[in-house]
């Protein structure tokens, strides 16, 4: 039950997070090997794009609680190079609203 709970309020905030791009179609949460598989259909493209952060920590500094993708993979090359890039390794601020459950990642 609270991980439908988590994993529900994290596809609703990954789904905010990529509204600009396009549509998340698909969000999977694995508790236990600490991944996510995220399917968008960017827009202006017929093709959907997988996302997938193969392995992530959690770290908090006070009440801020922050998400490392420590590995990530794509469908695609040029996204793949991108991730490695911008999202590997970087500590992305998780929202307020979701702290509470972010212990339980």
């Amino acid at each position: 039950m609270m991980d439908v709970m988590i994993e529900t309020a994290a596809k609703t905030m990954f789904a905010a997070q990529f509204a600009r791009y396009g549509e998340l179609k698909e969000f999977n949460w694995d508790r236990e090997g600490k991944g996510l598989r995220l399917l968008l259909k960017p827009q202006g493209e017929t093709a959907d794009l997988e996302i997938k952060i193969v392995r992530y920590r959690v770290e908090k500094d006070g009440v801020r609680v922050f998400l490392i993708a420590e590995k990530v993979d794509s469908s695609r090359p040029w996204v793949q190079a991108l991730l490695e890039d911008l999202v590997q390794g970087q500590r992305m601020e998780l929202p307020a609203s979701l702290s509470m459950v972010a212990a339980l990642l």
